[in-house]
């Protein structure tokens, strides 16, 4: 984990793909121009996906963490490093 003043970086976790999930359908219209592959239909989807991200992580080939408010632990993005 990654901790700045006000923002928590955690790399992703299942325990948050819902809350990922939900946020990306909230503003899909917005988002589908600048994250097209990272949008997914369906709750079973965004697992898969994150499933593919931890392993990643686990062999170095990419990392891919939530950002979150300190505060409320709210999701409000994510990041990635290739």
């Amino acid at each position: 984990m990654i901790e700045t003043k006000r923002l928590l970086l955690k790399p992703y976790s299942l325990d948050f793909a819902k809350a990922f999930y939900t946020k990306f359908q909230n503003d899909k219209d917005y988002l589908e121009d600048y994250f097209s592959r990272t949008l997914t239909k369906t709750l079973e989807d965004t697992e898969l996906y994150f499933q593919k991200k931890i392993e990643n992580f686990k062999s170095e080939e990419g990392f891919y963490f939530g950002i979150f408010f300190k505060e409320s632990d709210e999701l409000i993005g994510h990041i990635s490093v290739r």
